[in-house]
């Protein structure tokens, strides 16, 4: 059996998390599987700011992707973005992964600080891969992620949704939730 995994994104670095991810997952357990990239509404603004859209970002997209391809077992949503606490602004994502019985799991990535005069642009309106991609001149987004960028190549914007896959799957495999 070949388990098809909808993905609410055409997004390289998020496309590649979930194949890279999945392959751990599924390859030894449950076998074949294809990852299929679809572009998904996520209901929220195009550089969320807090949690709350993060998480409603990825469910969206999650939900969105698995009804738009035939046959999906799961769909995921992945959901970049920032969150201030304590006035400290933080880089984070978020994933959401729903099953065939509409069962979500979700999960985060971990926080990362924003340098300050990135996040005065950001609260000023600044869309943050746009603005990566202009002070870095190249393609941060689909590429090492403002993650990458700021972690010095220690931890990849795929890396950091790979971790946040594992997080929210946890809920589709651990007794724990019934």
């Amino acid at each position: 059996m070949t388990y098809k995994i909808a993905v609410g994104t055409q997004n390289k670095a998020k496309l590649k998390a979930v194949a890279d991810w999945a392959e751990r997952v599924f390859k030894d357990k449950i076998g074949n599987f294809e990852v299929v990239g679809v572009e998904a509404d996520p209901g929220v603004s195009r550089m969320p700011m807090t949690v709350d859209e993060m998480r409603t970002g990825a469910r969206n997209r999650a939900i969105d992707a698995k009804s738009k391809v035939e046959g999906a077992n799961f769909g995921i949503g992945l959901e970049g973005g920032v969150e201030t606490l304590d006035g400290i602004m933080y880089l984070s994502g978020w994933v959401a992964i729903v099953d065939e019985n509409e069962m979500i799991g979700l999960g985060s990535a971990g926080h990362v600080e924003m340098p300050s005069d990135i996040a005065k642009e950001l609260e000023n309106g600044a869309e943050l891969g746009n603005l990566m991609a202009k002070i870095h001149e190249r393609d941060v987004r689909n590429n090492d992620g403002t993650f990458g960028i700021l972690t010095d190549g220690y931890i990849s914007r795929s890396e950091a949704f790979e971790y946040a896959l594992t997080c929210a799957f946890t809920k589709h495999i651990s007794a724990a939730h019934e």
